[in-house]
C-alpha cells in the first residue's frame, strides 16, 4: 500500500506495519543446490532451497532472466534455525563489473563493493533482518556479526553446498525423509 493522500512521504505499509524498502534493492536470484548440510561455522543446517544470489548491477532483471555473474562476497542469514546464504554478485555486463573483478583488479573483495556502492551491504543486512517483521515474526540474525565475507569465502560455500548437493542425488548420503525439494 502507498500512502498517496501525502506523496511526498510516501511509504509502505504490509499488514499495518511500516516497511523502509519499496521492494528487493538488488536483483534476486539462485544458484541452485543447495541441500539441508549442517554448516561447520553457523552450526545450523542449510534451508533446502538454492543458494541465494544478490546480483547488485544497475540493470533491472526479469523473471526467468540468466545472468552470467562475478562472484563479490557472502552473508550468512540465520532464518528460522536455518543457515541462508546471500552471495552478493554483479553480472559481467555491468559497467561496474570491471572496477570490481577486472584485469586491473584481480585482488577485489567485497569491500569495493562499499567503496563502489556506499550503503548497499549495509541496507542488505537490514533488509533481511527485518523483512518477516510485518508478519509478526522477529528479527533474522546473521552469523559473523553480519558481516559479509570476502569472494574467496564465497566460492568455499558455494563449492560445499554443490558437492553436499552431489553426495545427496549420488546416494552417498543415505535418505533421511521421504522427500527432498530439490531445484535441479
Amino acid at each position: 500500500e502507498l500512502a498517496v493522500l501525502c506523496p511526498t512521504a510516501a511509504y509502505v505499509v504490509s499488514r499495518g506495519a511500516l516497511v523502509p524498502h519499496h521492494g528487493y534493492i538488488w536483483n534476486y536470484g539462485a544458484f541452485p543446490q543447495d541441500p539441508m548440510s549442517t554448516h561447520a561455522e553457523t552450526k545450523l543446517k542449510g534451508d533446502c532451497d538454492p543458494v541465494d544470489v544478490l546480483e547488485i548491477g544497475e540493470a533491472v532483471g526479469h523473471t526467468g532472466q540468466i545472468k552470467q555473474v562475478k562472484v563479490l562476497g557472502i552473508m550468512a542469514l540465520l532464518d528460522e534455525g536455518e543457515t541462508d546464504w546471500k552471495v552478493f554478485a554483479i553480472d559481467i555486463k555491468d559497467p561496474l563489473a570491471h572496477k570490481l573483478n577486472g584485469e586491473l583488479n584481480e585482488h577485489f573483495d567485497i569491500e569495493d563493493v562499499e567503496r563502489h556502492l556506499p550503503g548497499l551491504i549495509r541496507a542488505t543486512n537490514e533488509w533481511f533482518r527485518i523483512y518477516k517483521i510485518p508478519d509478526g515474526k522477529p528479527e533474522n540474525q546473521f552469523a559473523f556479526s553480519g558481516e559479509a565475507r570476502n569472494k574467496t569465502y564465497a566460492a568455499e560455500i558455494i563449492q560445499e553446498t554443490h558437492e553436499s548437493w552431489k553426495r545427496l542425488i549420488s546416494g552417498a548420503v543415505p535418505q533421511k525423509t521421504e522427500r527432498y525439494d530439490l531445484a535441479l
